[in-house]
């Protein structure tokens, strides 16, 4: 006797098509997902290897800007001792990521 194919057994020329553009968008989804995580991955490098708080700040409040493409970032960090100010008013000319760089006293300010 002779076997009857069935049409579950053998996928029909447009079911492939269909799976395959459904594989090619997961590849192009993971292509892009691993160049999103190389991307963190030397910004969280530039991080650790910063050799001081000035080049920490500017990597964090430039070099960020840029390399995520956000239009500005603003950091605001919690300074009831004025240390972070003092630290940085020493400094003979203010860097230009000063102006984005806001200080509180008040931990409530930033819970």
């Amino acid at each position: 006797m002779d076997r009857i194919s069935t049409s579950k057994s053998t996928p029909m020329p447009r079911d492939v098509d269909n799976l395959q553009s459904k594989l090619d968008a997961l590849i192009r989804i993971a292509k892009h997902n691993e160049q999103k995580q190389r991307n963190f991955q030397e910004y969280e490098l530039s991080l650790f290897n910063s050799s001081g708080l000035h080049q920490l700040l500017a990597i964090i409040l430039e070099q960020h800007r840029v390399r995520f493409k956000l239009s500005d970032v603003t950091l605001l960090l919690l300074d009831p001792e004025y240390e972070f100010r003092r630290l940085l008013d020493n400094s003979p000319t203010p860097p230009a990521w000063r102006k984005h760089l806001l200080f509180t006293e008040d931990k409530n300010m930033i819970s």
